[in-house]
C-alpha cells in the first residue's frame, strides 16, 4: 500500500526563523506582517528574532507594529530587550496599538519592570480597553510593580467596572500586604475609596479572609454603594464562617436592593451558608418577594442540615415563612436526614400544604424503621385528599417494615384507591410489613 500524502505544514513552518526575519526587514507590508506573526508562533531564535521584532515596532505600517508587539509578548521574559521601545509606544495615537503593547508588556512579566511608569500613566488613558490592559499588565509584572500601588488604588474608582476589577486583581498580585491596606481604606472619608476597597477585596476571594472584620463594619456604612460592595466581597468568602455570619446581617439592611443582593449571595454559596440558617429563615418573612425567593433557594441549597429548622418554620404564623420553608424543603435531598426529626415530620403530615405533606412522607421513607413513631400519622396520610401524599405515605410505611404491622388494615383499604400508583405502593408496602421478622 503506497504511503499517504505527507501532512501539510502550517504556514509559519514553511520557512526558517532566519528566513522570516529577513522577510520582516525586506518584504512588502502584508509579508512583513505575516513574518512578524510567524516569528511569534515559532518562538525560536530569540537572540535574532527579538531584535528584529523590536525594530519592526518602528515600521511605517500600524498592522505590522501591532503584530510585532503581539509576537514579542509571546517570547515572554526573553523579550526583555524590547521593553523600552514597547513602553514608548504606549504614547502612540492608535488605541489598538497601545492596548496590544500593554498586553505584550504584561506577558513579558517581571522582566518588564522598566515599563511600570508608562503603564501607570496608561491607567489614565481615554480608552477603556487600554486602561484595563495596563492594569492587567501591572498585575502580571507582580511585586516588581510596587510603585503602581497608589495609582491602582485610584483606578478602583474608574468609571468602568472591568477596569476596577483588573486594578483590584493587580493590587493582590503586587502587594503582599494589600489586604491590610484595603481594610484600612474601608475607613476612608471618601465613599468612592471605601467602595473601591470593598470591590478589590471581593476580587481577591479567599485571600481577603483577614478583612472579614472590616467588611462586617462596612455593612453599616452610610453609603449604600459601599455596603453593596461589602456584601459582594463577603459572598466571595464562603469558606469563612465569620464571613457567612456577617453576610447574614445584610439581610436586615434597610435597602431592599441590598437585602436581595445578600440573599442572592447566599443562594450561590450552597452548603457553606449553614451558619446563616436562622437569618435566612427570618428573611422568608421579608416584605420583598425577591428576597423571600432567594432566601428559600439558599436554604434549599444548604441541604438536609437546614431541614429541622425549616420543618419548625412550617408552623409559623406568617404565610410567607410557611410557603418559603415548603419550597426550600422541596429542594433538599432527603438522604441523610436526622432521625431526631421524626416527631416534626409526623406533625408536618398534618400541615396545610400538600407538597409539604408529601415531602414529609418521603423524608420518613428515607429513615426506614427509625420512622416507627410516625406510623399513626402515616396511616392517616393514606387517606389524604392529595394522591401525591398517599403515594408517598405507603412506601414510608413499607420502609418501617414489620414494626408498622398495625398499618396493614389501612394499606389493604388503600388497595382499592382510585389512583393506580397508590394501589401498587400499598401492595408493595404490605409485602414488606407482613414479611417475617
Amino acid at each position: 500500500m503506497p504511503p499517504g500524502p505527507a501532512p501539510q505544514k502550517l504556514f509559519y513552518q514553511t520557512r526558517t526563523a532566519r528566513a522570516w526575519i529577513e522577510l520582516l526587514g525586506n518584504g512588502r507590508a502584508p509579508e512583513r506582517r505575516q513574518a512578524a506573526l510567524a516569528l511569534g508562533l515559532l518562538g525560536q531564535e530569540p537572540r535574532a528574532a527579538v531584535p528584529a521584532l523590536t525594530a519592526a515596532l518602528g515600521d511605517g505600517n500600524e498592522l505590522v507594529r501591532r503584530q510585532a508587539a503581539e509576537s514579542l509578548g509571546k517570547y515572554g521574559a526573553r523579550a526583555k530587550g524590547s521593553v523600552k521601545q514597547l513602553a514608548e509606544l504606549l504614547r502612540e495615537p492608535k488605541d489598538f496599538l497601545r492596548q496590544q503593547v500593554a498586553e505584550a508588556l504584561g506577558r513579558i512579566g517581571p522582566a518588564a519592570k522598566a515599563a511600570v511608569p508608562a503603564l501607570v500613566a496608561a491607567l489614565a488613558d481615554p480608552v477603556k480597553y487600554v486602561r484595563w490592559q495596563s492594569a492587567v499588565a501591572l498585575g502580571q509584572i507582580g511585586t516588581a510593580a510596587g510603585r503602581a500601588l497608589e495609582p491602582l488604588l485610584h483606578a478602583l474608582q474608574d468609571p468602568e467596572e472591568d477596569v476596577q476589577s483588573a486594578a483590584a486583581r493587580a493590587l493582590g498580585e503586587i502587594h503582599p500586604e494589600i489586604v491590610t491596606v484595603l481594610s484600612e481604606s474601608l475607613r476612608s472619608s471618601d465613599a468612592r475609596i471605601r467602595a473601591g476597597a470593598a470591590r478589590a477585596l471581593g476580587e481577591m476571594g479567599e485571600k481577603a479572609k483577614a478583612a472579614v472584620p472590616a467588611l462586617r463594619k462596612a455593612l453599616k456604612d452610610k453609603d449604600e454603594g459601599v455596603r453593596r460592595r461589602a456584601v459582594r466581597a463577603l459572598g466571595g468568602l464562603a469558606k469563612s464562617k465569620a464571613a457567612v455570619r456577617a453576610l447574614g446581617q445584610a439581610l436586615k439592611d434597610p435597602s431592599a436592593t441590598l437585602r436581595r443582593e445578600a440573599a442572592e449571595a447566599f443562594g450561590e454559596i450552597g452548603q457553606a451558608a449553614a451558619p446563616a440558617i436562622p437569618a435566612l429563615i427570618e428573611a422568608l418573612a421579608d416584605e420583598d418577594p425577591d428576597v423571600r425567593s432567594w432566601a428559600a433557594l439558599a436554604l434549599g441549597g444548604i441541604g438536609v442540615v437546614a431541614a429541622p429548622e425549616l420543618l419548625l418554620a412550617l408552623s409559623s404564623k406568617n404565610e410567607h415563612v410557611r410557603a418559603g420553608a415548603g419550597h426550600a424543603l422541596e429542594e433538599i435531598n432527603m438522604a441523610g436526614i436526622d432521625p431526631e426529626a421524626v416527631p416534626v415530620l409526623a406533625k408536618t403530615l398534618g400541615g396545610k400544604e400538600p407538597h409539604v405533606r408529601t415531602w414529609a412522607a418521603r423524608a420518613l421513607a428515607q429513615l426506614g424503621p427509625e420512622a416507627r413513631p410516625a406510623t399513626a400519622a402515616l396511616i392517616k396520610a393514606l387517606k389524604d385528599d392529595n394522591p401525591d401524599v398517599r403515594l408517598a405515605a405507603a412506601p414510608a410505611l413499607g420502609s418501617i417494615g414489620p414494626a408498622a404491622r398495625k398499618a396493614a388494615p389501612a394499606l389493604r383499604e388503600a388497595l382499592k384507591d382510585r389512583d393506580r400508583g397508590v394501589r401498587q405502593a400499598a401492595e408493595k408496602a404490605l409485602r414488606l410489613i407482613e414479611a417475617e421478622e
